[in-house]
């Protein structure tokens, strides 16, 4: 066989040089065939691609590599046919195992010095692996294609480079409202409004892009219909493997919604600020009212017109407060700042006290109420305060809606929705009643004991009405007192006076109530002096803050003036 394979080279004019060559080669299958098709050579690629040793496979007929399919169709002779130059084919061959892979063929004709064909040279490539990346990076690229197309809330699609719509996607054509055949092939200016295209943006966009590799913008941009909605775009330049610019990759979201939902929150916000505020500045004429009433109360009178002015302003003071009271808790609750000071205790004389605070309602109405509780405690993790002002809002509103000489109670309808906010049963249209909740601190009867032993008492307050007007009713229970209505008058007047007790508001000019606080502290003559905060700031943290700033009482306006005696009674 090997005397075969020299003869036949020599017969070809193939010289040692060349020999040396093809057999070097590693990634083809590099032989000859004789004018009949026989293999009259073979390189080492051959036997590794193919399976064949030379001696098995030396003057065999290279058919021998087809599988049957095209040897029924005689193609190997279809191949061989091709005397008057090259062919290149890409198909199917068979390995000596019997295993296909996918090749890629080409036969040149072979010619001596006459120009007679003595015979074939065949190169066969093995593009098994080199397929078989290709087909998994069409099926990749597939998959993107079908992800990218699929997408709905972005608007994903190519540009050119000269920025026409090169590509389309779901999302885009809902977002923009184009068709892919209505907008491929159009500058993707369309998108944006008549100052933007005036002034080149769509175009500095790209040439913003392709300087830095990206960009961002967000602003205005049309829909196909000519509306305009806030978008959020970025553009990315795309370059082939050489560097070169192929276009530009452009994703748009559609940013209505969230910028709608933002204005809303901050509505919100702005709202629920605006109702804490309200609900502070509500307190302070709310508080020279309540003292103007006690100085009334005490003033004995039998005329009754003026005994129903009296009584119509007790109440209607003492809703306005509630009033006040539940603003500024739907504002702590919208706004996640209500704090709930739990322990636990016994529900019993909660719910006692506010039958006992509501038996006045029920008698004035002739109505009949009994509370059952167990001889056993109640324990529960609460805030008393807060489950004593449920227990009391709802006895008052239970007082209100059920008529005259009724029985204290909840139909089944009512009481599954009895703590939703502002629900009251169904009432007549003149509504003859408004909903209540709180009412403990404002309009409570006025105390017509006095305030214990005579005090000298500083009050420093900016609205002046209620610093008079609570002057007048401590000078009417027998106390020495001055009057300031800024901070730095204040402590001048404190160093003159010496108080025994100061009534200090919060909110004052020059210098507000904490630091008035603070610095009657460090005067050694005040040593003694109670200091009382009055303020409408009534929560935790404003507590907090006044017991760190030296105060010894906090006080919410519009103060209950009872309270205030007491604690005038108590202080040494």
């Amino acid at each position: 066989m090997a005397d075969f394979d020299r003869k036949a080279r020599e017969a070809l004019g193939l010289d040692d040089p060349l020999r040396l060559l093809v057999e070097s080669v590693q990634d083809c299958a590099i032989f000859l065939l004789d004018r009949d098709g026989h293999i009259v050579s073979w390189n080492p690629s051959a036997e590794r691609i193919k399976g064949y040793s030379a001696p098995e496979i030396l003057g065999r007929h290279f058919s021998v590599f087809y599988p049957q399919e095209a040897l029924e169709r005689r193609w190997p002779q279809h191949e061989r046919a091709a005397k008057e130059g090259r062919f290149e084919d890409e198909g199917w061959r068979v390995r000596k195992d019997g295993t296909l892979f996918r090749a890629s063929v080409a036969i040149t004709a072979l010619r001596d010095a006459s120009g007679k064909v003595r015979g074939f040279a065949k190169i066969t490539r093995d593009l098994t692996e080199r397929r078989h990346q290709e087909e998994l990076l069409r099926q990749s690229e597939e998959r993107f294609r079908l992800l990218i197309e699929a997408v709905q809330d972005y608007a994903v699609f190519m540009l050119d480079t000269q920025g026409r719509v090169a590509s389309w996607n779901a999302g885009a054509e809902r977002i923009k409202g184009y068709r892919a055949d209505e907008i491929i092939g159009e500058h993707f200016r369309a998108f944006y409004i008549e100052d933007a295209r005036e002034r080149r943006w769509p175009e500095e966009e790209l040439r913003r892009a392709r300087e830095q590799g990206r960009f961002e913008d967000e602003g205005p941009r049309l829909r196909k219909d000519g509306r305009i909605f806030s978008a959020n775009v970025v553009i990315t330049p795309v370059y082939d493997h050489r560097g070169v610019l192929r276009g530009f990759a452009k994703v748009t979201r559609d940013m209505s919604e969230k910028k709608r939902v933002e204005a809303l929150e901050t509505a919100d916000r702005q709202t629920q600020e605006f109702l804490a505020v309200l609900g502070h500045e509500l307190r302070n004429p709310l508080a020279p009212i309540a003292s103007a009433l006690t100085l009334l109360a005490r003033k004995p009178t039998s005329d009754p017109a003026e005994i129903w002015v009296r009584e119509v302003l007790a109440r209607q003071t003492a809703q306005l407060g509630r009033l006040v009271e539940d603003l500024l808790d739907v504002s702590r609750i919208t706004r996640a700042a209500l704090v709930l000071d739990r322990k636990v205790a016994d529900v019993r004389p909660i719910l006692r006290h506010a039958a006992d605070a509501s038996k006045q309602w029920f008698d004035q109405r002739h109505q009949s109420f009994v509370l059952s509780l167990p001889e056993e405690p109640l324990v529960a993790e609460m805030d008393e305060v807060r489950l004593g002002q449920i227990a009391h809002n709802l006895l008052h509103n239970a007082a209100k809606y059920t008529p005259d000489g009724g029985r204290i109670g909840m139909t089944p309808e009512m009481l599954s929705s009895a703590f939703e906010l502002f629900k009251q049963a169904k009432q007549g249209l003149d509504r003859a009643q408004g909903g209540a909740r709180r009412g403990p601190h404002a309009g409570a009867a006025p105390s017509s004991s006095a305030g214990g032993a005579r005090r000298r008492i500083l009050v420093v307050d900016d609205k002046r009405d209620a610093a008079q007007a609570l002057r007048l009713v401590l000078e009417g229970d027998g106390h020495e007192v001055q009057v300031a209505v800024d901070g730095p008058s204040g402590l001048a007047l404190a160093r003159q006076f010496r108080p025994d007790v100061a009534l200090l508001d919060i909110g004052l000019p020059r210098m507000n109530g904490y630091e008035l606080a603070q610095r009657l502290r460090e005067e050694p003559s005040l040593e003694g002096t109670l200091l009382v905060a009055v303020t409408g700031y009534g929560q935790m943290h404003d507590r907090a803050r006044a017991s760190a700033c030296g105060f010894h009482h906090h006080l919410v306006k519009p103060v209950e003036f009872g309270a205030l005696q007491q604690l005038l009674r108590e202080a040494v």
